[in-house]
């Protein structure tokens, strides 16, 4: 914990290598801690190590930390060139931690990558879900994105409008 609070603060102050140094030597005493092992990810990611990011950025840590670190992923990917494993990312922190932040996420890099149709549902239900959380469950409306999993078609034309002749509710391997 003591390498912790040094390599927090470097984090902060946007001193990406000093952070990497500490939260790496906190990482080996201690490799279960989830705060520090996610800090440790996102000094990587910071530092320009996107590699080093998603080796840290492991399938145990996602059961500790949930949508933080699927949202943590999808930048890391965005960040190597992947868009669509980036997107798979967002919409993974949205099913584990249906919050604005992970919504605002998961709509605002598919409409980076035009995707605005796909975007606009996201967004929407993102509304829905934070008009009233306690009263909303994704997975009863059926107009939910959770419902009918959709994510950003790999074959969406530029403008982010499915072609004519497709559903609006394809996943990256195409039409279902």
């Amino acid at each position: 914990m003591k390498a912790t609070l040094p390599g927090l603060f470097y984090l902060r102050a946007n001193r990406y290598s000093d952070a990497v140094q500490y939260l790496h030597a906190a990482y080996r005493v201690q490799p279960s801690d989830a705060v520090n092992e996610y800090a440790l990810a996102e000094a990587y990611s910071k530092a320009g190590d996107a590699s080093r990011a998603r080796e840290q950025s492991t399938p145990s840590l996602c059961a500790r930390l949930h949508g933080a670190l699927h949202r943590l992923a999808g930048l890391v990917d965005e960040s190597l060139g992947d868009p669509v494993t980036a997107v798979n990312e967002f919409a993974q922190a949205v099913r584990t931690d249906p919050s604005e932040q992970n919504y605002f996420a998961w709509g605002s890099e598919l409409l980076y990558h035009r995707a605005v149709w796909q975007a606009r549902d996201v967004f929407e239900e993102g509304a829905r879900a934070c008009q009233n959380p306690r009263a909303y469950s994704p997975h009863s409306d059926p107009r939910s994105l959770q419902a009918r999993s959709t994510t950003m078609p790999r074959s969406a034309s530029a403008s982010g409008r499915p072609r004519t002749g497709q559903s609006r509710a394809l996943s990256f391997h195409g039409p279902r």
